[in-house]
């Protein structure tokens, strides 16, 4: 066991020390300055759509303030039990585009079942930290080149929602339509334009 865990002790250093850190200080600040700022660019918005007064209607319309709180709430307090659960959904959405299998879903459930049990009763739990720090650290630097890849796409989409507010609307509106190349799932979005 220790010789497993000096190997994935090392992978955690290499992964957490000089690759990761300087490859997400570099990339912070390159897409900071490519987008010009867009962290900060928003913040008055972001303000003036949370405190201005609701219009519309509809069984589905969720206000600025709703969406806040049901943020923070899953982010906070009670809201982690939903998030396990969205996490659960998002690997097995992630899964099918692997595979498509029922058994494949219903076997990875399992598995994770099996993990969290693992870690809450083995008498040597800490363990489990051994392997998962390097195995984040490999998820992250996998991150971080996913979205270099799609930062070419995430700018044109932010051009759009600038181009919006220049022309003056309120409420700027995604329409795949304007983006036919990018191979967008029309059903699930509809334009409201």
């Amino acid at each position: 066991m220790e010789f497993i865990e000096g190997i994935f002790g090392r992978i955690s250093d290499l992964t957490w020390g000089w690759s990761l850190i300087p490859f997400l200080v570099v990339l912070g600040v390159f897409f900071t300055l490519i987008s010009k700022l867009v962290q900060f660019q928003f913040f008055g918005r972001m303000f003036r759509v949370l405190y201005k007064p609701e219009t519309g209607v509809g069984p589905n319309r969720v206000s600025s303030r709703e969406a806040l709180l049901v943020s923070v709430g899953g982010r906070v307090g009670g809201g982690n039990i939903a998030g396990v659960a969205v996490a659960i959904t998002l690997g097995e959405n992630a899964l099918t585009v692997f595979t498509e299998s029922r058994m494949m879903r219903h076997v990875m459930r399992l598995a994770i079942v099996g993990v969290v049990f693992l870690g809450a009763t083995a008498p040597g739990a800490t363990a489990v930290f051994f392997f998962s720090d390097p195995l984040m650290g490999v998820l992250a630097l996998v991150n971080l080149v996913a979205l270099t890849m799609l930062f070419p796409v995430g700018m044109r989409l932010l051009k759009d929602y600038r181009h919006q507010l220049a022309e003056g609307r309120e409420h700027p509106v995604f329409n795949p339509d304007d983006f036919a190349d990018l191979d967008i799932d029309r059903t699930a979005w509809t334009p409201s334009r």
